[in-house]
């Protein structure tokens, strides 16, 4: 799997629908940006990526931009030539340097993302600290996490019920770290990723649409024009 690839399942696990603490007051409140996000019929958010080692304050060895649309019930994600469209009937996901598209039903969860990341990365922090930054902003601070996703800290901007940012710190032993740690030797080092988010409703009205992807007859699955020369697989 390409490092893109891994970015991208990276990328999944915060966007405004994961469920992280159990906590009664960071859950509501994560429940309302939630909520916010999945009642907006057109929204792009963007999410620029910043990359670093040992701390938060280091130089970034990497960063990267993802676009995730929503038209309704459509999404559309891109980065860095990794994309995934849902239709809410099919999922697909593309790595564009590999030319390989994977095609499933939606009812099927992701489980080399979502769920998996879910399950064994933010399922078990044992502190959460709540701080106001100012009438608008707050920070929860979340410590003590365990299989390789040690902290993380969101802002929260409760005037527009919207994430503002995301830092997490994941350990050398994370899954996904060897992946996108530049250095092949020495100590292994933590890593920093940094997300900040920008929204907004002013989409193009030329949306995506199955067809531009994949033909459906009969339950035979064939590319698009566009991906004639991509490997495709289906998952039933």
């Amino acid at each position: 799997m390409t490092k893109n690839a891994r970015l991208l399942y990276i990328i999944f696990l915060l966007i405004p629908s994961l469920a992280i603490a159990q906590m009664d007051e960071f859950q509501k409140e994560f429940m309302e940006v939630n909520q916010r996000y999945l009642s907006e019929k057109n929204i792009m958010v963007t999410q620029h990526y910043l990359f670093s080692l040992d701390s938060a304050a280091a130089v970034p060895f990497d960063s990267g931009f993802c676009y995730i649309k929503k038209y309704d019930r459509m999404m559309h994600y891109m980065f860095n030539g990794v994309e995934s469209f849902n239709d809410g009937t099919y999922l697909i996901r593309i790595s564009n340097p590999d030319k390989y598209m994977i095609v499933s039903r939606s009812i099927h969860q992701d489980s080399s993302a979502l769920g998996f990341i879910f399950k064994e990365g933010f399922s078990n922090f044992k502190n959460v600290v709540k701080k106001n930054i100012n009438n608008e902003l707050s920070k929860w601070n979340l410590t003590g996490g365990t299989l390789g996703v040690l902290a993380a800290d969101i802002i929260f901007d409760s005037r527009e019920t919207r994430i503002r940012n995301i830092l997490v710190e994941l350990s050398p032993d994370h899954p996904f770290i060897s992946q996108i740690n530049p250095r092949k030797s020495g100590k292994p080092q933590n890593v920093f990723i940094r997300i900040d988010y920008t929204y907004t409703t002013e989409l193009s009205k030329e949306q995506p649409q199955l067809s531009d992807y994949i033909h459906v007859e009969n339950d035979t699955v064939t590319q698009a024009e566009k991906f004639k020369d991509y490997q495709i697989k289906f998952i039933k």
